[in-house]
């Protein structure tokens, strides 16, 4: 999961994320519901990214994609009763995801990843075989 119920707490507040997952009215956090619905936007994100990156993602992953899987997740708690923010970060969250499968957002993602591109074809570039240093060593 790109997300944590600490996230979404962080995100929303405590008294919205346990109003919205408490279904059996405890008055407590259902950590659960909560884990379920960032486990659910997380699927939703990965459905985007793998057009352009090799799944899964290793850790830490960028606070953008944080972000908007916590909105999916959030939009998902809210159940019927969204409100007009709730969908309009819901929407944004969505576009954001397809304009990173387009090539239009890059993750900013520290370890390298394969790239697939519209034929499905995936590449790696191949680490080069003399170094700068080598190179440079060589020439004088």
């Amino acid at each position: 999961m790109y997300g944590t119920v600490a996230d979404m707490v962080g995100r929303y507040g405590s008294e919205e994320i346990t109003a919205r997952s408490d279904r059996v009215n405890t008055g407590e956090l259902d950590e659960a519901v909560v884990s379920a619905a960032l486990a659910d936007a997380s699927s939703i994100a990965d459905g985007y990214l793998r057009t352009r990156y090799t799944l899964p993602l290793t850790a830490p992953y960028p606070l953008d994609l944080i972000r908007q899987v916590c909105a999916l997740a959030r939009y998902e708690l809210w159940q019927d009763a969204a409100s007009e923010r709730v969908e309009t970060d819901r929407d944004n969250a969505m576009a954001w995801l397809r304009d990173v499968a387009a090539g239009k957002v890059n993750l900013a993602i520290d370890t390298p990843q394969s790239v697939a591109f519209e034929t499905g074809a995936m590449i790696e570039a191949p680490q080069p075989a003399v170094s700068d240093a080598d190179m440079k060593a060589f020439l004088g």
